[in-house]
């Protein structure tokens, strides 16, 4: 298991990580931690709702996304 997995272009960080663009899948290690139920994948920003029931969000914030 590589845990979560990412590609494409991050332009705005939406993969969590400051890796730049990327064909191939990488791994997401901050996202092993978390007990994660269902992730959900933006053009700009990503969510993950947790087993408890709770959301986080990363990626593009410029106009309050992730708040």
């Amino acid at each position: 298991n590589q845990g979560y997995l990412v590609s494409g272009s991050n332009s705005s960080f939406e993969f969590g990580m400051y890796h730049a663009d990327t064909d191939k899948p990488v791994p997401v290690p901050s996202l092993n931690e978390l007990p994660i139920e269902q992730i959900y994948a933006g053009g700009w920003h990503c969510y993950s709702k947790l087993r408890d029931g709770t959301f986080v969000g990363w990626g593009y914030n410029k106009v309050c996304f992730c708040a």
